[in-house]
């Protein structure tokens, strides 16, 4: 796998890294923030499969040049040369991700705990890790929004938005 793919794939599993400094993106006027309670975090509870990745890169590798990663479901396997990652997020605070390639073998794995607060979700993996997300919930889709380095630079300055559609857990078997 080259670098930027192993990369790019280590940002999924941060299913989307690092704290927001400003520059998230409206959600639709229907969507409903998770906002504190067990109501609202139960809502998040679930498998949830990637949808899209979009991905704004502002001064690419510490330039004035800017660009935009798009990945859809059309696109998905083209691009990623993977199956769209699949998120378990468990009652019981803990959360699985598996990375399958093309045949539908996991060949990472990653997992830890997570909790809700306010409008994000914090992820904190086995290495103590905290990775926290703005997210959005309407129904069976779940948005999730950090600023990441995608581009390596040292600088958290490129937006990320992942968009995932709520699975049946027997479908990711």
């Amino acid at each position: 796998m080259n670098t930027r793919l192993t990369f790019f794939i280590f940002i999924l599993f941060l299913i989307t890294v690092a704290c927001s400094s400003g520059q998230n993106k409206d959600a639709a006027a229907d969507d409903e923030d998770l906002n504190f309670g067990d109501e609202q975090e139960t809502g998040v509870v679930g498998s949830w499969k990637n949808k899209s990745i979009d991905v704004d890169l502002h001064t690419y590798n510490n330039s004035d040049t800017s660009f935009h990663v798009a990945v859809n479901e059309d696109n998905w396997k083209i691009k990623m040369n993977i199956n769209p990652i699949i998120t378990e997020i468990n009652e019981d605070g803990t959360f699985l991700t598996n990375y399958r390639d093309t045949l539908n073998h996991v060949f990472h794995q990653n997992k830890g705990t997570w909790y809700i607060d306010g409008d994000s979700l914090f992820l904190i993996d086995e290495k103590g890790i905290k990775y926290p997300y703005k997210v959005r919930i309407n129904g069976d889709i779940l948005k999730m929004s950090t600023n990441v380095d995608y581009d390596e630079d040292g600088v958290k300055d490129d937006y990320y938005l992942g968009e995932y559609i709520k699975i049946d857990n027997e479908s990711n078997k």
